[in-house]
């Protein structure tokens, strides 16, 4: 039986797997997370290693929220950032 990560959560905000979404299993994946390339070109070699890897067993990619939440939350960014206000798609 799998160890539960978060002991005594059990709300809704309990994160959950997505059976659909990449997982971070993958070696090219996490190499290309965690490393710090000397050049372009190993970036470059890393990328298309972990691309080959991927076209292996392509996953959908799945939206969760609407492009309206993604433009509110991007709004709230740019207000932050900025410190001027985003209204429908201008600052």
């Amino acid at each position: 039986m799998p160890v539960d990560p978060y002991p005594g959560a059990r709300n809704s905000h309990r994160p959950t797997p997505n059976r659909e979404e990449p997982t971070l299993d993958d070696s090219a994946t996490k190499k290309l997370q965690r490393s710090a390339h000397d050049s372009v070109a190993v970036l470059s070699n890393d990328i298309v290693e972990w691309v080959d890897n991927w076209n292996e067993d392509p996953k959908p990619f799945v939206w969760h929220k609407t492009a309206d939440e993604i433009l509110e939350r991007l709004g709230r960014y740019c207000t932050d950032v900025t410190n001027t206000e985003f209204v429908g798609g201008t600052a």
